[in-house]
């Protein structure tokens, strides 16, 4: 029988899926990856090599498992040559391949129903541009891989082409309120012979420690995390609540005081889908509470309520029989936590084994060394000294390490970035000691302190020399900020609740000028602990007199002559911003863009933001109509230009409703009343800003962009980093096409910066190109490295302290550092 010919195989495939495929078009020096962009004009393609099908694009082509089998059988020995393929958007539950297919360099998956991918045999080191996203079950490779990125994603694989092993421990999470029996429940997973805690015990901060179950091949760590309860830690638990866990709330049924309603979306904001358990500490012979169906009915993840007595050893329960009764029932609430905990999803997700050895040698310095961190460059020697040399790869891993929290490395911070955390109590407790210390919480004035006192904050063995990291880490948590470049700082969360008397210094936030300062309102069905202390550190810099108007809930924020107030009120869970000034709409957008930065970070937070009508009645009204804001911009995308007011049925224009609120997306208003100068001059177009860094660093990348917010809202640059290349893009011409018609250049120096071959090969000579017809180039340093010995010395550097060139690593500020940076690109435009 004769093989099908390619044009046979073309139209068999177009029959298929009920659409003709079309020839893709060139693109670059590299004529198969034009097949892999989405056009839709032309949604479906293939591309060839020496005619031979060698590119593919079935995107959004509703593609099951069945076709896509019989697609592979069309293809046959034609497989072979494919060297580009585009599946993206389809219904694929797995990705078999043939043998043949042995050229994939460009593959991308996104959207689909993967369980589990693997490259075809013989492929994983010329798969570089794999993408993955949007495979809401995929388990292989781990999520936290394929949320890095298509390099990650090829690391990974690079990885594990040898050997898979599994990474046999998981996290257990305490949660409830003080005195509820956290403690007690964990000391019986140990042991049900080790005695109850004495009652002025009590948990504070956060307790970590490892419980080994099982023998031989069974061998199994649970990391046990027993979260103080009491409401001023609770701010903190956001940083160690985590996905890929088993959750436990405890409950003292003779209290009945556990606010399930809050521990549960604490799970559901940071468990994503964690599985999480109810054990009712059962200390009387009333019925366990609470209503279990009532709840599940909210919390699918809720699993069971299970019910014990703890106190196993009869210690205050003496009646007949209590010892071996309240022993059985203990051992049966036990049992199943620990066998719920052996059974969570990305336990049978199988790491490579390098990966596993690197792990279990941390833990060896940890434990052996008795190491509570080590340098980063220890931990370089580490990973070469088995088989990973490649400085990106190394960071890579200790991303992954970090996600699942078997170890801490921040690499966005210069000050933390250079130490990689091995002992989880080293940095909670360092956290906590802040928290608790009288110098900080009880001090002259609450919530402050001077540099001179960290030392006294962190004494100890086990701190020394490391203080001016340990404040870095609370900077970087942002439970603290520096006051300008002052030596005192303050933690939000610590401040009195008592409200200062603003008003004798403004006049104009009175309360009777309040009243016509229609106010922006954030309603949270849910309000997790810690928004408004973050948004306080976001926004420290805005903050009016000299840091004297920030209290437990409230600031007041300034700019000229223009203010904002910004206020919570935790018991009704609502935030609202209010101001007012020729700047008030730049004011209110400064507040709200930190507010909805913040929100960003909770994807299953409910949260509605509210904005005043703007109509004649509304106007004169003390409470106006308030829009959905998301309603609004729904409308303006569906071609909806007004929306009806619910008090004056009027039709209200939502562009200029928007407008009247907050300053415009691309142009700020001017430090001037519209009516005082109705002539505005024409808008100039954007420079095009190009950032050039390492993916080692993408941390800053992303810090560099957030920056530079304020211009591009402004209409003064258009911001472009690789992260903006979309899948299926050819990522090479697409960084040089950008390049070429850059403005202005940025350049994130770095140690990973200058051993970059793409970045010293393909990058720097168009840099000098560009710079040669007329674009500026700024350099940023981000850590210390060799910018001094190169040929870029002659280029503006930035940040400078007191006069010198300082990398962002050194300074304690960071916000300070990238304001020098912003000002210095803003002198370029």
């Amino acid at each position: 029988m004769t093989p099908p010919t390619i044009t046979d195989i073309i139209t068999r495939i177009g029959t298929l899926i009920g659409q003709p495929l079309q020839l893709a078009p060139a693109r670059g020096a590299d004529t198969v990856s034009g097949v892999m962009p989405i056009r839709k004009k032309e949604p479906f393609r293939y591309a060839l090599r020496n005619d031979r099908l060698a590119g593919l694009n079935l995107a959004g082509a509703n593609l099951d498992d069945a076709q896509w089998a019989q697609i592979l059988q069309l293809l046959g020995a034609d497989a072979e040559h494919l060297e580009a393929l585009n599946l993206r958007d389809n219904r694929l539950t797995a990705f078999p391949t043939v043998p043949a297919m042995r050229r994939l360099r460009y593959l991308d998956l996104c959207n689909n129903q993967l369980r589990e991918f693997a490259p075809p045999p013989g492929v994983a080191e010329q798969l570089t541009h794999l993408w993955l996203y949007g495979n809401a079950d995929l388990a292989t490779p781990p999520p936290e891989i394929v949320a890095q990125g298509r390099y990650a994603i090829a690391n990974y694989f690079r990885e594990a082409k040898e050997e898979l092993v599994f990474l046999k421990e998981a996290k257990l999470l305490l949660l409830g309120e003080g005195r509820a029996g956290k403690t007690s429940f964990a000391l019986k997973m140990k042991s049900l012979s080790n005695p109850l805690p004495k009652k002025d015990e009590t948990t504070r901060g956060i307790a970590v420690e490892t419980l080994p179950i099982g023998e031989g091949d069974k061998a199994f760590n649970i990391h046990l995390w027993d979260f103080g309860g009491q409401q001023i830690y609770h701010g903190t638990h956001r940083f160690f609540l985590t996905k890929r866990s088993l959750y436990v709330v405890l409950a003292d049924n003779r209290k009945q005081d556990t606010d399930f309603d809050y521990w549960l979306q604490m799970a559901e904001l940071y468990g994503e889908g964690s599985p999480l358990y109810v054990v009712v500490n059962q200390t009387d012979n009333r019925p366990a509470y609470p209503n279990l169906g009532g709840m599940k009915k909210r919390f699918d993840f809720l699993k069971d309520m299970l019910v014990a007595n703890l106190d196993t050893l009869a210690e205050f329960d003496r009646s007949e029989g209590a010892a071996a009764r309240n022993t059985a029932d203990t051992q049966k609430v036990a049992n199943v936590i620990k066998n719920r905990i052996c059974e969570l999803d990305h336990l049978t997700q199988p790491l490579p084994k390098t990966w596993y050895d690197i792990r279990r040698e941390l833990e060896r310095v940890r434990d052996t060394e008795n190491r509570n961190y080590i340098s980063l460059e220890r931990y370089y020697d580490i990973c070469a000294a088995h088989g990973i040399k490649d400085r990106d790869r190394c960071l890579f891993l200790s991303a992954y390490l970090h996600d699942l929290g078997a170890v801490l490395h921040f690499q966005g911070d210069g000050a933390l970035s250079e130490t990689v955390i091995l002992r989880m109590t080293w940095a909670t407790d360092a956290v906590f000691k802040a928290y608790d210390s009288p110098l900080v919480h009880s001090g002259e004035r609450p919530g402050y302190f001077r540099k001179a006192d960290i030392r006294q904050i962190w004494s100890g063995e086990a701190y020394a020399d490391k203080q001016e990291q340990l404040l870095a880490l609370m900077l970087r948590f942002k439970l603290c900020y520096q006051i300008g470049e002052s030596e005192e700082y303050i933690m939000p969360e610590l401040l009195p609740f008592a409200q200062p008397d603003y008003a004798a210094q403004i006049p104009a936030l009175s309360a009777a000028e309040l009243q016509h300062a229609p106010a922006v309102y954030y309603e949270y069905e849910f309000m997790p602990r810690g928004i408004f202390p973050r948004f306080a550190v976001l926004a420290h810099r805005h903050i009016a007199f000299g840091q004297q108007f920030i209290w437990r809930e409230g600031v007041v924020l300034q700019s000229g002559d223009s203010y904002a107030l910004v206020t919570e009120t935790y018991g009704n869970r609502k935030i609202v911003v209010r101001s007012i000034g020729k700047r008030r709409r730049e004011l209110k957008t400064i507040a709200t863009e930190y507010l909805d930065s913040i929100h960003y970070t909770f994807p299953k937070l409910r949260v509605k933001k509210l904005v005043p009508c703007n109509c004649d009645t509304c106007r004169e009204l003390p409470e106006p109509h308030y829009f959905d804001y998301k309603s609004l911009l729904d409308r303006l995308d569906k071609g909806k230009e007004t929306s009806e007011c619910d008090k004056s049925f009027d039709h209200v224009p939502v562009r200029k409703l928007l407008d009247e609120i907050f300053a415009d997306g691309r142009q700020m208003e001017p430090d001037f009343d519209r009516n005082e100068n109705p002539e505005s001059p024409p808008p100039t177009a954007p420079k095009k800003v190009f950032l050039s860094y390492s993916h080692a660093r993408i941390k800053d990348a992303e810090d560099m962009k957030t920056a530079c917010a304020v211009l591009e809202w402004d209409g003064k640059i258009e911001f472009w980093y690789d992260q903006n290349i979309k899948p299926g893009a050819e990522w090479e011409e697409e960084i040089k096409e950008k390049l070429e018609q850059a403005d202005i250049i940025i350049l994130l120096l770095s140690k990973e910066f200058w051993a970059s071959n793409f970045i010293r090969n393909d990058e720097l000579p168009l840099v000098e190109k560009r710079r040669t017809m007329g674009a500026k180039v700024l350099c940023v340093m981000l850590s210390h490295n060799q910018f001094k010995n190169t040929k870029w010395t002659m280029l503006q550097a930035v940040p400078q302290l007191n006069g010198r060139l300082t990398p962002i690593s050194d300074w304690l500020d960071k916000d300070h550092a990238w304001d020098e940076v912003v000002n210095a690109l803003g002198s370029m435009l």
